[in-house]
């Protein structure tokens, strides 16, 4: 055996007792390895804690011992692999004195002989190479050349713990795209931070724990390096026209971990996309109120919607709606007489009465009018003084899905299901027609009383609707699920299908059961595949909006060019919005049947 000695310097980049980091080692690309041993003398200089400040660049002043240990040899794992290195870092130990500003020491180890030889060096706090690392790096020597220094090393700390801070980020979500910060330090095993030269030997990444549409990238990612004071500052982007549930932003490095809340606050300023702002506003009987079908009240003033959860109806003031700071807005709710079980369909008649529809068949009358002049306004406390009457089902056992008031004949039609046959029935105040038995299950109904069949995949147009209307069935779009129904300014019937995820238009002229297909239609698909539209409603200017409640979106449909304008992002993530309308302050109001909050747009 060659005694061959070879001077290694090492730097650590180690704050107060840290280390930066170290990338993997260099896989040599040519073999030659040789049979022998040769010794490779290792100097190390250990920096006195008072001049660490100054000495950042040598190996951190808390080592005790290091560890070298023999990687590969020629590109592969040695074997059978060389016993490690390990040596005491002290100014009495062997081989080590104190210098000028500190401990130099110079450590043998021996080295196959090899022109690609990759030392690994371990830097510990303890006395006997044990315990975490606090810093690690890598050399390539040449020991088949013998009295070569090779160039400095770089330990880098290993990452032990992070800090992560702020604690929480609250951003508003108000359609912009946002640049935000968060601070990353990084420590070893004796809790000091990790200061260069050097890389991690782990770089440290960063993610979100759920992030399903992509509303948060960060730069730099991932962190290979500490910065030169050991802070390093991470941009985070943050897309806010994208829907993001209260989260975490996690950076690891392997199994060490820290997190930073990110908390998007829809309710604070609300959420703008293409033009539009949303705010929302919890309903005081939370998310177990299930909010169904929402109208204009009868006094001009107000919102009315039920609660099938919960069964209630209540009544919003659009007026005492805040738009700022924390959102506000006087609701006020009354439970509905139990008679009536499981609300769903609501509207109203110019007389001040309103009428509520449930839909469990096993309700004695699943109809209540509600005496609303007197007891409603915005200065009550609740809905309790309402006086209320069961109104006779006009066949046992119905279920309601809608109700509409008929403007032409100022009259309400209901749209519901009983004893497996499909009823459409006009009521007027205090009374109900004779039904009309379609042999379906209606779901929606428009103004003008035609009826949506899903469960057939049909449409109903009413015939004479003086007293009893008379009906003409017409087969929908094939695959289709008709659910709501809306006349438009421009005398066309407008169809959510939401099982093809489309809106469906069409002229009543067109229709006829000798045509194939009956109708004329045509379809334009949501924005959002499969965002399962259900209601709609002529917004006032002119476009149709309408509820997606898979999408968790409210689309907006320009009837004149028939093409989708926009979607519209609902603030509360699987808000599940349902029920849609037009207050009395013009803006357009839409139910959330999953989080139990009425939303409103506002241009």
């Amino acid at each position: 055996m060659r005694r061959v000695f070879l001077l290694l310097t090492l730097l650590g980049g180690l704050a107060a007792c840290g280390g930066g980091g170290s990338g993997s080692p260099v896989t040599p690309s040519q073999p030659g390895s040789h049979a022998s041993d040769v010794s490779t003398g290792v100097k190390i200089f250990v920096p006195a804690a008072a001049s660490q400040a100054k000495r950042s660049q040598f190996i951190v002043p808390g080592t005790q011992s290091v560890r070298i240990r023999v990687y590969t040899v020629a590109g592969a794992t040695p074997s059978p692999q060389p016993p490690d290195t390990i040596a005491q870092i002290s100014a009495t130990a062997p081989g080590c004195s104190s210098v000028n500003g500190g401990i130099s020491c110079t450590i043998v180890v021996n080295v196959p002989i090899n022109p690609f030889v990759v030392l690994e060096i371990l830097s510990y706090a303890s006395t006997d190479g044990s315990g975490t690392p606090l810093a690690q790096g890598f050399v390539t020597v040449d020991s088949t050349q013998p009295n070569i220094t090779p160039p400095p090393v770089a330990l880098g700390g290993v990452v032990s713990s992070i800090v992560a801070s702020p604690s929480a980020l609250v951003p508003p979500v108000d359609g912009t795209v946002q640049t935000l910060s968060i601070s990353i330090i990084a420590k070893d095993a004796s809790g000091n931070t990790i200061l260069p030269p050097g890389n991690f030997p782990t770089p440290i990444s960063l993610s979100v724990a759920s992030d399903p549409n992509g509303a948060i990238s960060f730069s730099p990612n991932p962190l290979q390096s500490p910065s030169a004071s050991g802070t390093t500052t991470v941009n985070v982007r943050y897309d806010s026209s994208k829907t993001l549930a209260a989260t975490s932003i996690i950076a690891a490095a392997g199994s060490v971990k820290a997190s930073v809340v990110i908390s998007p606050q829809g309710n604070g300023s609300g959420t703008t996309t293409a033009g539009y702002r949303v705010y929302e506003y919890a309903i005081p009987s939370g998310a177990s109120s299930q909010p169904w079908n929402i109208i204009p009240g009868p006094d001009g003033q107000s919102l009315w919607f039920t609660e099938h959860g919960t069964n209630k109806v209540a009544a919003l003031f659009p007026s005492t709606c805040t738009q700022s700071g924390s959102l506000s807005c006087k609701i006020i709710e009354g439970a509905i007489s139990a008679n009536t079980i499981d609300p769903t369909g609501i509207a109203s008649l110019p007389n001040g009465l309103v009428y509520v529809a449930g839909s469990n068949t096993s309700a004695s009358s699943n109809l209540t009018s509600i005496q609303s002049a007197g007891c409603s306004d915005s200065s009550q406390t609740s809905l309790a003084a309402c006086a209320q009457t069961a109104v006779g089902d006009p066949v046992a056992s119905a279920s309601y899905a809608q109700l509409v008031h008929d403007s032409a004949f100022n009259d309400l039609e209901a749209a519901m299901s009983a004893g497996g046959s499909g009823v459409v029935g006009q009521i007027s105040p205090g009374s109900y027609s004779t039904p009309n038995h379609l042999g379906i299950a209606p779901f929606g109904i428009s103004e003008t009383g035609w009826v949506t069949d899903p469960t057939s995949d049909a449409i109903y147009q009413p015939g004479n609707c003086v007293g009893d209307c008379s009906f003409s069935n017409y087969s929908f779009v094939a695959g289709a699920t008709p659910q709501g129904i809306v006349n438009t300014v421009d005398g066309d019937l407008i169809v959510a299908d939401s099982a093809n995820s489309q809106l469906v238009y069409f002229l009543p002229s067109t229709c006829s059961v000798n045509n194939t297909p009956n109708c004329s239609y045509n379809s334009v698909p949501t924005l959002t595949p499969n965002a399962q539209p259900e209601f709609l409603v002529v917004g006032p200017d002119g476009y149709i909006y309408f509820t997606e409640f898979a999408a968790n979106k409210i689309g907006v449909f320009n009837e004149s060019s028939m093409s989708m304008v926009a979607e519209i992002p609902v603030p509360t993530t699987n808000a599940g919005p349902w029920g849609i309308t037009v207050g009395p302050d013009g803006h357009v109001w839409f139910t959330e049947y999953n989080t139990g909050k009425i939303g409103v747009i506002v241009p």
